[in-house]
């Protein structure tokens, strides 16, 4: 079941993959359509789910984070960038420490990544439960590629792996999505 969630990061993120100019402050994330409210829907357990995110300006974050709105006791979650290879996650750029998702709220893994113009990244949520967090519906995504007779284009990526086991090398075994993907946010430094 799908309800609604609030970003609670002030100001609201800005969408179009961070086409405007971003201030120290600013949160952005990995969706087209700015708004501060999200879907929330259950994660997968033991997977990496992924997006794109491609900045049309050069930042570098204070953060990145996540909204979990449905706790599990014990579950954890991590936050990867992986670089692009052919429309697809590559190699791991960044993970962060394991996030508590036993409790609700914004989840927060201090970073300081710089994000370069033009260049593709995959902003993945590595997750142990199923626990609610928020996701980004299909229509606030830009399709990752085209799928077979027209259909709907792939938005995103998962592959099977407990939290801490996230390859170095995206494993080109992977599951194209269709369906919604967890919300990373990125705050700028």
């Amino acid at each position: 079941m799908s309800t609604q969630i609030t970003i609670s990061k002030n100001p609201p993120p800005q969408g179009v993959h961070s086409i405007f100019k971003l201030n120290s402050g600013d949160t952005t994330g990995n969706f087209i359509v700015a708004s501060s409210s999200q879907n929330s829907a259950n994660a997968t357990a033991n997977t990496i789910t992924s997006s794109p995110y491609m900045p049309s300006q050069t930042f570098t974050s204070q953060d990145l984070f996540i909204v979990v709105s449905g706790a599990v006791a014990s579950s954890r979650a991590r936050i990867l960038i992986y670089s692009d290879l052919n429309g697809q996650p590559n190699t791991k750029l960044y993970e962060s420490a394991d996030l508590d998702c036993s409790t609700t709220g914004t989840k927060t893994a201090i970073t300081s990544f710089k994000f370069n113009a033009g260049t593709t990244y995959w902003l993945a949520v590595n997750t142990s439960s199923a626990n609610s967090m928020a996701v980004l519906p299909i229509t606030s995504l830009i399709g990752a590629k085209g799928s077979a007779g027209g259909a709907n284009p792939f938005i995103g990526y998962r592959i099977g792996a407990a939290v801490g086991s996230a390859p170095l090398v995206w494993n080109l075994f992977n599951f194209p999505l269709y369906t919604a993907i967890p919300f990373v946010g990125i705050t700028v430094a």
